[in-house]
């Protein structure tokens, strides 16, 4: 892997969790409204950054091939 393609996966990572990110915030504000408690929002925040994490990391390996790790 070059320089070239570790550029690009990591663009694909961060942009996978930022925008993980963004539908976690609010995910957060959601579940704080329904449910009244405002660490829900802590809550929405971490399940949008594993989300985005882990949908980056699969969106890397397929572009990428086996060497995207």
């Amino acid at each position: 892997m070059n320089g070239n393609d570790k550029a690009r996966r990591n663009e694909i990572i961060g942009s996978a969790i930022a925008i993980g990110a963004g539908g976690g915030v609010a995910l957060g504000l959601v579940l704080a409204q329904i449910l009244g408690h405002v660490g829900f929002m802590s809550v929405g925040i971490a399940i949008g950054l594993c989300l985005g994490l882990v949908i980056g990391l699969f969106i890397a390996n397929r572009d990428g091939g086996n060497d995207a790790r």
